[in-house]
């Protein structure tokens, strides 16, 4: 229930300021920040492209003055251990930050998101 009031409330709010982007936007900065450990030294996402049909997101992150990119191929949704999580078949990595990205994301196929952010997620992907 209280998924759906913040589903509703959400919507209502993205309709007068946000657009979908910006959500998840905001959503996946917080995060994948924390899922990889690296905090501010991460960077920012700037940027994402989605490819519903692939199920692809491209993300664009600027870190200092350096930009790179972090391809997404084949995401999705599943339960672990009762918690929602965005997950992944495999990652691209390319820009100067390129390897740390890799070495950071080694060994991970997904993030775990929380049950308030996981019914805007799946609405907008």
């Amino acid at each position: 229930m209280e998924i759906k009031k913040t589903s509703s409330r959400f919507k209502r709010l993205r309709q007068r300021y946000f657009s979908t982007k910006a959500a998840v936007l905001f959503i996946l900065n917080r995060k994948i920040k924390g899922a990889v450990g690296l905090g501010e030294d991460f960077g920012r996402i700037t940027d994402i492209e989605l490819d519903r049909g692939k199920k692809d997101i491209t993300m664009e992150v600027t870190q200092e003055d350096a930009v790179n990119t972090i391809a997404v191929r084949g995401y999705g949704f599943e339960q672990r251990k009762g918690k929602p999580y965005l997950i992944w078949k495999t990652m691209d990595f390319a820009g100067p930050a390129g390897e740390e990205y890799r070495r950071r994301f080694a060994g991970m196929n997904g993030i775990e998101l929380s049950k308030k952010y996981i019914a805007v997620v799946e609405a907008v992907l």
